[in-house]
């Protein structure tokens, strides 16, 4: 689905907002790597095993991986863990490598891995291979997500800020949205709308009280959306008009009364209240 805009919301901004586990958030964007057991000895090497197959053309945009247990750095003995794509079922071709010489490692801390070539194409199977140096390391059991772009992410993100922008167009003027600095408002509703399909696209359970939660507010924000923001009658939520040259954020008119009387309006007044001290006895006997 195309849209006159760049997408919005980004993939890690999505994973700020701690709507969803990023761990999660990774598994259901991009292809993962499971590594159940640590190694045995210090030496322990693994040779080249495929992971995943890539369904999109597009780029690597992270590949990280999540280690179960802390792992010492040593700059002479250590392992390099390199990642390869393959294509057609030709040779090796380095996308993504680490290694353990330099930073340690925390369990649950993401090492993110720097990618070295990005493109990858449709069919293109994605690699792993761990390499020991010097008598090595133990390199932990952990998770390994290679995520590129585009990614189930992008698809939902795409699509619900089109619909999103869709609703807001009638009386915003849209395209003068700051690309590179959204409001804070849209971006949320647009992560919100997004994080059931995340869950979807993550395996969750359709009956699970967490995935219903996420569906019903995504079912608020669009009611937010359509009534309280779209409709300028009756809605309670004022966005910024992206074409209010005044740059007030809000639309006010006025002023909307005109309290100055005129000479006669003024002697009519004076002329009554005189009465009514008269009969009031409180006046200077004047005619009543």
């Amino acid at each position: 689905m195309t849209t006159p805009f760049a997408q919005l919301l980004s993939f890690d901004a999505f994973k700020a907002s701690k709507l969803m586990p990023a761990a999660d958030a990774d598994v259901a964007a991009g292809a993962v790597w499971k590594r159940s057991a640590s190694d045995a000895l210090a030496t322990d090497t693994m040779s080249e095993q495929p992971f995943a197959t890539v369904l999109a053309a597009g780029n690597l945009t992270s590949v990280v991986f999540r280690p179960l247990a802390n792992l010492t750095h040593d700059p002479a003995n250590f392992a390099t863990l390199s990642v390869y794509k393959r294509t057609a079922g030709g040779a090796p071709v380095l996308v993504a490598q680490v290694d353990t010489s330099a930073l340690d490692w925390t369990a649950s801390i993401p090492v993110v891995i720097p990618i070295v070539a990005a493109p990858v194409a449709v069919g293109d199977v994605l690699t792993i291979a761990i390499a020991k140096s010097g008598t090595g390391v133990i390199v932990p059991a952990g998770t390994l997500a290679a995520i590129s772009s585009p990614n189930a992410f992008d698809v939902a993100s795409r699509r619900w800020q089109s619909r999103i922008l869709a609703y807001l167009r009638k009386r915003y003027d849209v395209t003068k949205i700051d690309e590179t600095n959204p409001p804070d408002a849209l971006l949320d509703w647009i992560a919100r709308c997004v994080l059931p399909d995340m869950w979807r696209a993550r395996g969750a359970n359709p009956s699970d009280a967490q995935t219903a939660d996420a569906i019903a507010d995504r079912e608020a924000v669009l009611k937010d959306v359509q009534v309280e923001a779209s409709d300028a009658s009756t809605g309670l939520i004022e966005l910024p008009l992206a074409n209010d040259e005044a740059g007030s954020g809000v639309s006010q008119g006025g002023p909307y009364g005109y309290t100055e009387a005129s000479p006669y309006v003024a002697f009519d007044v004076q002329r009554a209240e005189a009465v009514l001290e008269d009969c009031s006895g409180s006046g200077d006997g004047g005619p009543s």
